[in-house]
């Protein structure tokens, strides 16, 4: 009896090591899961506004409205500090506003845009909502998502970016327009 119970003892701690050693596994793994979707939405972003143009006017500010897993809203300073490097302005939904028909910085103040190893003062020209609406996994590599842009009343687009997982990066490999407005 006791040879019995003496491996049931040792079942119940083999368990309890694996399920610990599980546990541990499971927190990088999702650590590591959301900083693969922080850059596949960050992709997402980058290819939008390569696809409008709007990479090659650093004086527009993109309003950035983000839907993850059917919850949307502003995305976190963390997400916007991703793209402290590239060439256009991004801030949340909250730095631009309507006004007569068409969308605004909220505030006429020059905003500090980081390029590199250096910092400019710069005044918005433009301001439009970017919104990142839906993200589709056809495999772990390869996803689409729907995104759009709106500048007025009578001024918005949508689109589908088809993205891949390259060199362990995600980029977008082909872009479609799908409505205008």
């Amino acid at each position: 009896m006791n040879g019995a119970r003496r491996a049931g003892w040792w079942i119940v701690a083999l368990f309890l090591v694996s399920a610990c050693s599980h546990d541990v596994g499971a927190r990088s793994r999702s650590e590591l899961a959301a900083e693969d979707e922080a850059e596949l939405y960050a992709a997402i972003v980058r290819g939008t506004v390569a696809n409008f143009g709007g990479d090659l006017n650093p004086q527009t500010l993109h309003c950035l409205r983000v839907c993850v897993r059917g919850e949307c809203g502003a995305p976190s300073d963390r997400f916007l500090s991703l793209f402290l490097n590239d060439r256009f302005m991004v801030s949340g939904p909250e730095a631009c506003k309507w006004q007569g028909g068409k969308v605004v910085p909220t505030r006429d103040s020059l905003l500090t845009v980081t390029a590199g190893r250096y910092e400019t003062r710069v005044a918005p020209s433009r301001a439009m909502f970017l919104d990142v609406e839906q993200v589709r996994f056809s495999s772990p590599d390869r996803a689409s998502a729907d995104a759009s842009i709106t500048y007025g009343n009578v001024g918005a687009n949508g689109l589908t970016l088809i993205l891949e997982r390259v060199e362990g990066r995600w980029k977008v490999v082909k872009t479609v327009d799908t409505w205008i407005s």
